[in-house]
């Protein structure tokens, strides 16, 4: 698992690879996000399942979608 670290809100998205990758020769792979509010382990927790060529682009993906439903745009 990586852990991403946003700003505006200051939030933290920990990435991993997701059960449902079941294809191998495929580029994308799709990683399980959960974004939550940096320093806030009792609020505001979600789970995205995004499809990216890494972890990074996967974080960053579950974080605008994070921003949006918290709605920080």
């Amino acid at each position: 698992m990586q852990k991403y670290k946003f700003s505006n809100p200051a939030s933290v998205v920990a990435v991993s690879i997701s059960p449902l990758n079941k294809d191998p020769q495929n580029p994308l792979k799709i990683y399980d996000c959960s974004c939550h509010l940096f320093r806030r382990r009792t609020g505001l927790h979600k789970m995205y399942h995004v499809t990216a060529a890494t972890p990074s682009q996967a974080a960053r993906k579950a974080v605008e979608m994070f921003r949006k439903d918290y709605g920080a745009e």
